[in-house]
């Protein structure tokens, strides 16, 4: 199964929120509420991908592509919490000097 043909906007969404997290510097805060968000729905919509896949296939099969959902699964949650992280400390930080 070939996930990348089959879920061409998934992918395209995944690689733009990948390289909006490369980008990413502290400072910009606006930048990091904005993907913690991007990357909580696409997370969300992967994990669903994630389930239907797992449930049309026997126990062995398409393990490869299956490893490789639950790695996207993983990444775009990491970048959920480090950017939502980077985004609280930041809001902290705005509160203490006003």
């Amino acid at each position: 199964m070939d996930y990348e043909k089959i879920y061409i906007e998934e992918v395209k969404i995944f690689n733009d929120i990948s390289r909006k997290y490369d980008d990413l510097v502290e400072e910009d805060i606006a930048g990091a509420f904005e993907l913690q968000k991007e990357s909580l729905q696409a997370y969300n919509r992967w994990s669903n991908i994630k389930y239907n896949i797992k449930k049309e296939l026997k126990r062995g099969q398409a393990t490869a592509t299956k490893e490789r959902l639950e790695e996207i699964c993983i990444y775009l949650k990491h970048i959920h919490t480090v950017t939502k992280a980077i985004w609280l400390k930041a809001r902290e930080d705005l509160k203490q000097c006003n």
